[in-house]
């Protein structure tokens, strides 16, 4: 399912193309690095209970994204849909 929501029909069969599987890859990281560095100043100024809520919140919203990111009728709008949910995913 994955390949034919986000692959590119190339004779008989779907490919995914290379610079979205690359991108997607290096989200997570992004994200990390992002998450941990906020994450940090946040809990040093107001406490380690509030910035825990906000990220559960944001981890359930960025998986509800990568679960309706097949909704765009683009290629191009569904890939970038599971990006930003990736990157907030782990964020």
């Amino acid at each position: 399912m994955l390949i034919i929501t986000f692959g590119v029909k190339i004779g008989n069969a779907y490919v995914i193309p290379s610079t979205w599987l690359a991108l997607w890859n290096g989200a997570s990281p992004l994200g990390l690095v992002f998450g941990a560095g906020v994450g940090a100043w946040l809990q040093d100024r107001i406490g380690c209970r509030l910035p825990l809520i906000a990220r559960s919140c944001t981890a359930a919203l960025a998986i509800a994204v990568c679960y309706i990111s097949y909704l765009p009728s683009d290629i191009d709008g569904r890939s970038e849909a599971f990006l930003a949910g990736r990157i907030a995913r782990v964020s």
